[in-house]
Parts: structure tokens; sequence; C-alpha cells
């Protein structure tokens, strides 16, 4: 009965059930980690803002 319920594998375990619903939590904390680093790649540096360039660069 549970090898035609659930294949060829065994049934789910507890701990598996948790990871799974964690999952779609972690994979969002990722990307939102992973936005967050981009944006703190594109914010500008205090060697390369306009303040820090010689007066002569336009």
């Amino acid at each position: 009965m549970l090898r035609r319920t659930y294949g060829r594998g065994s049934p789910p375990t507890m701990e598996g059930m948790i990871a799974a619903e964690h999952a779609p939590l972690k994979r969002r904390r990722v990307a939102g980690d992973r936005l967050e680093a981009l944006r703190e790649a594109g914010r500008p540096r205090e060697h390369n803002t306009a303040a820090s360039l010689p007066a002569w660069v336009p």
C-alpha cells in the first residue's frame, strides 16, 4: 500500500516535511540578500564620489 502511494521512495519524514515547508522562505531570504548585495555594490563609495574627484574633472 505505501509503495503504491509513495512510489519507490519511502514515506516522508517529519524533517523532510519541515524542510519542504521552509524551503520557499529560505529561497526568498537568499534572493533578498542577493538583491541587497547588488544594491550595496551599486552604491557609490567614498573613493568614487563627485566630491573626491579632482577639480579639473567635469
